[in-house]
């Protein structure tokens, strides 16, 4: 069965093949659009690992929620919901960070995480990125030097990726730890990116990788991600893990009043994010789950409620991600 490191090193090489195909393709006019991104990274993920259901509604189920996909991340009763806005790189900004859709009073960042805020989702940005070694200067590219926090879960094991101008049509690379590579989809809480939006430059890339963390580590349960991320050791359970580090994001979890209120005093243990945990799946998510592809009955039923489906529907049980046995 796979393990979370199974998952996190698929994560991680989508990462990498990611930035390869916008590396080598923006330059030519080829490089794949955010929706193309999105769709070949949850495919592989789908394919790879079939605990991981993907539905894509069809055009009349979709809802303009200001998310590409909705990951619905636990086991059993114990769920969080993450609402997921992808942005591309261009040039040397993510241009559309601001976007206002068409007839839409409030742009794509505040619906998205106002709609959040409504249902007591997570509201994050994922990031696709990929370019040459000279098109930021060394300046520019400190920023990503200067982000401590987060890393693969296995910086110390080389990668196998394609490479069409090599003779066996791939190469291995021993990337290392700091590699932007390693960003070629990379994650960021959107009231973080909302911060950062209100400064000057507001779209300059650098900025934004200061702060993210390869989009791998937000399923990383390895004793080496958890010391680096200071993960408390009360947390043991995958479920509790990945809750504390999405909320966490790139700043003390304690700081978060929009989800915890401002009274509470308390560390932030295991009972205290179950009072913040989504006990029950909407029944499109449920639909998901059941192996139906008409989701139309059960969106009508959400929606009457007051819930609408994302673009993409991902749902991930972590009981098919046992952790991995100690090494001896």
């Amino acid at each position: 069965m796979a393990t979370h490191s199974d998952l996190t090193a698929a994560m991680d090489y989508l990462a990498v093949d990611t930035w390869r195909r916008l590396e080598h393709g923006q330059p030519r006019g080829l490089a794949p659009s955010e929706e193309s991104i999105t769709d070949y990274v949850l495919f592989e993920l789908n394919q790879q690992f079939p605990q991981i259901l993907v539905h894509k509604p069809s055009k009349q189920e979709e809802a303009r929620v200001g998310a590409d996909w909705e990951w619905w991340i636990g086991s059993d009763t114990r769920w969080v919901c993450l609402r997921v806005q992808a942005k591309k790189f261009f040039g040397h900004h993510y241009r559309y960070l601001s976007h206002r859709p068409k007839g839409a009073d409030d742009s794509q960042i505040d619906l998205l995480i106002e709609g959040c805020n409504r249902r007591g989702y997570l509201p994050y940005h994922v990031f696709y990125n990929g370019w040459g070694r000279d098109h930021f200067d060394g300046e520019d590219m400190a920023a990503l030097h200067t982000n401590h926090r987060y890393f693969p879960h296995t910086p110390w094991q080389p990668i196998v990726i394609r490479n069409p101008t090599h003779p066996d049509g791939y190469e291995v690379v021993d990337l290392g730890e700091k590699n932007p590579r390693w960003w070629g989809c990379s994650a960021l809480p959107s009231r973080f990116v909302l911060n950062l939006l209100r400064h000057s430059p507001p779209h300059f890339v650098p900025r934004y990788l200061k702060h993210a963390m390869p989009w791998s580590m937000i399923f990383s349960t390895t004793p080496a991600s958890r010391a680096r991320d200071h993960v408390p050791k009360s947390f043991t359970d995958a479920v509790d893990v990945v809750h504390w580090r999405l909320l966490r994001g790139p700043f003390n979890v304690k700081r978060l009043v929009h989800r915890f209120p401002p009274t509470a005093g308390e560390p932030v243990t295991p009972s205290v994010l179950d009072r913040w945990r989504l006990t029950a799946l909407p029944s499109y998510m449920r639909a998901v789950l059941d192996g139906r592809h008409d989701l139309s009955a059960a969106s009508l039923t959400d929606m009457l409620d007051g819930q609408v489906p994302a673009r993409r529907l991902v749902l991930t049980d972590l009981e098919g991600f046992p952790a991995e046995p100690p090494r001896e």
